[in-house]
């Protein structure tokens, strides 16, 4: 029995499906909280790949929200909205480029707090599902920052550097991991 609850295993172990994944989200949830970590973009009431609501709404919609209160509204839609857009085209080898997307340069050109969004955005620069190279999907993603701050805004500049420091390490500790799982599986093979 957990010392803050008076929930036994047994009881836990009736719950339904509905209740045992209402009983995980809001222990996630809890969890996110205690870590100073948005839940904005979390939703757990069925289809956990569905957009949230807000995304609904027309980018018109959103930006006009946002035109309300920057200061926060901003942080939130940038928090829920995500930074990309993909396209298909035909001159690159993947054929799908993923670029900012104009909804997220215009909600960051509306913030009060352009380096919080900055961190925001590269979040979500980190893929938790993928296909090839994590190091390099990262590695293509990072220059998109940049984007962000065509005057060359001194600060912003400064925060964009120690931010793609960060990333660098990032991208060199995916590639060593990625290096170490081949050595893993080829040598498996022989």
């Amino acid at each position: 029995m957990h010392p803050f609850f008076s929930v036994t295993i047994e009881e836990v172990q009736r719950l339904t499906d509905i209740q045992a994944r209402e009983l995980i989200a809001r222990l996630c949830g809890a969890e996110l909280r205690k870590s100073g970590i948005s839940q904005a973009a979390v939703t757990w009431g069925g289809d956990e790949r569905q957009a949230p609501p807000i995304r609904e709404a027309s980018d018109d919609a959103i930006l006009k929200w946002c035109d309300r209160s920057p200061s926060d509204r901003c942080l939130f839609a940038a928090e829920v909205c995500g930074p990309f857009e993909k396209s298909e085209s035909p001159e690159s080898e993947d054929r799908i480029v993923v670029s900012l997307s104009e909804l997220a340069k215009q909600i960051f050109a509306r913030s009060t707090d352009k380096s919080a969004v900055i961190k925001i955005y590269l979040g979500n620069f980190v893929p938790t599902s993928w296909s090839g190279s994590r190091a390099e999907i990262i590695r293509r993603r990072l220059p998109l920052i940049d984007e962000l701050n065509p005057e060359k805004d001194k600060f912003l500049c400064e925060v964009i550097s120690q931010e793609k420091e960060k990333f660098e390490k990032i991208i060199a500790s995916e590639e060593k991991q990625e290096a170490e799982r081949e050595r893993e599986r080829t040598n498996r093979f022989e």
